[in-house]
């Protein structure tokens, strides 16, 4: 059962790195009509939104961002002194969120995951340095570690220059840059540094790997098959 709400591919990195993109290029290249592409975030289930509606109106520290602005952080004060609790919130939430993909997986579409729970990590290790050894980290990475991971990497100033109200300060992005080629290293995943690419190029780099991306398109079944569904 859970390789049905698993996606197949999921699409992660820091803000301003071109997750969105990277995702619906893999529409382009593998099919409009085959790909089928769901949002997996912080905040975006249903127990965690409405805490966010409480925690929201904590204080937000002040950063100074990597284009040189002062923006509220991307947590709050309140996000901090529950951080034991949060993760928990989190994940059930985020499995609710993928229990929509039943009747995607039913029409025999390919499930791109723009974000996961790679990004889950992520947002907690700027809350707790300690939290990668907690079982709440081991659980997330064992659930990241299944579905086909493209990470979409940048440098600094290309993420400064396309997000400039980055919410993170320069210290937090530069970490988070770090985590996430760590993390390609375990998950053994593919790395897009569109630094330097344009629109084109990232096109190019997931059409050469084309056979690796689109063979994970659920082959229809055969009428009379064991097993079908007439």
């Amino acid at each position: 059962m859970t390789g049905v709400v698993v996606p197949d591919i999921v699409v992660i990195g820091i803000d301003g790195a071109g997750k969105t993109y990277t995702a619906h290029a893999i529409r382009l290249v593998c099919g409009w009509d085959r790909v089928f592409i769901v949002w997996v975030k912080r905040g975006h289930g249903i127990l965690y939104a409405l805490s966010e509606v409480f925690l929201r109106r904590c204080r937000r520290p002040i950063r100074v961002n990597p284009s040189g602005r002062r923006v509220p952080g991307a947590y709050t004060v309140c996000h901090a002194r529950m951080k034991r609790i949060l993760p928990l919130l989190d994940y059930f939430s985020s499995w609710i969120r993928l229990l929509l993909l039943y009747p995607v997986r039913a029409a025999r579409r390919l499930v791109v995951a723009e974000r996961f729970f790679a990004d889950t990590l992520a947002y907690y290790l700027l809350l707790d340095k300690g939290f990668l050894r907690s079982p709440w980290a081991r659980i997330l990475l064992s659930q990241a570690s299944r579905p086909l991971t493209i990470v979409v990497d940048a440098d600094l100033d290309t993420v400064a220059e396309r997000r400039p109200m980055l919410e993170y300060s320069l210290e937090e992005a530069a970490m988070l840059l770090a985590y996430y080629r760590v993390t390609a290293r375990v998950l053994g995943a593919l790395v897009i540094d569109t630094s330097r690419m344009d629109k084109k190029e990232v096109i190019r780099v997931l059409s050469e790997n084309k056979s690796m991306l689109c063979r994970r398109i659920p082959r229809p079944r055969r009428r009379g098959a064991v097993g079908a569904v007439e």
